[in-house]
């Protein structure tokens, strides 16, 4: 019983410490970080477009923290 009641505070705390970040109006503001992350994937897709194949798990995963680190660091 004591487990569950720990786990449940756990989590509340959790919860309540990363929701004001996926509030509509801060996921609003990841709009132009994600627009600028997402062309910069392009150009380097288009640039390598004649070099042969590409990891785009590789290519996909850089751009996923470019747009972490933009949206939590500025």
């Amino acid at each position: 019983m004591l487990v569950h009641y720990y786990r449940g505070r756990y989590w509340t705390g959790i919860r309540a410490a990363c929701e004001p970040v996926f509030h509509s109006d801060k996921l609003q503001s990841y709009v132009p970080i994600t627009n600028t992350a997402l062309t910069s994937l392009i150009q380097k897709l288009d640039a390598v477009q004649t070099e042969g194949p590409v990891e785009i798990n590789l290519a996909l995963a850089g751009m996923t923290m470019d747009v972490i680190g933009a949206s939590a660091f500025g």
